[in-house]
């Protein structure tokens, strides 16, 4: 198991977020899965900062961003997580990692995550961090999950 830190996004973020976020394997699994304009994101990302309903971590490996975790809020007590793994770390555990650390930043918080279908890895992450399939949509291309505040993190 890998041992990750997490820290606050900063302005000086946005370029990785960017980049992983435009990344292919990234626009496949995400709902919105056309590129996203450069204008557009550095918007957006200035929002986020700022926004009391959304919060993003930069996970860390030593002083190397492996990814991020993002909470937005759905309802008082419901936030949505994502996870992205910067591409050149996938595959080596760190979506775990970051969504263990994310977890244990919200404690007596209800997650919930869509997950495209196809998405097994994310899929394995999401149940071994205590998340259950709750949900699929009417289009079966995204599946919800949801994590209960006493839910185990493995």
């Amino acid at each position: 198991m890998h041992h990750i830190t997490i820290a606050l996004a900063t302005r000086a973020d946005s370029r990785d977020l960017f980049e992983w976020r435009n990344e292919p394997d990234s626009r496949r699994a995400s709902k919105n899965s056309a590129p996203i304009e450069w204008e557009t994101h550095t918007a957006w990302f200035a929002a986020a900062l700022v926004s009391p309903e959304r919060t993003i971590y930069i996970g860390y490996r030593g002083s190397k961003k492996i990814g991020c975790i993002r909470f937005d809020r759905m309802r008082t007590d419901v936030f949505l997580v994502s996870i992205v793994v910067a591409p050149a770390e996938r595959g080596r555990g760190f979506g775990h990692a970051l969504l263990r650390s994310g977890v244990a930043v919200l404690p007596g918080i209800v997650l919930e995550a869509e997950i495209a279908a196809d998405n097994l890895a994310s899929q394995r992450i999401f149940e071994a961090c205590g998340f259950e399939r709750i949900l699929t949509e009417s289009n079966n291309k995204f599946l919800r999950y949801r994590r209960r505040p006493a839910a185990s993190i493995g």
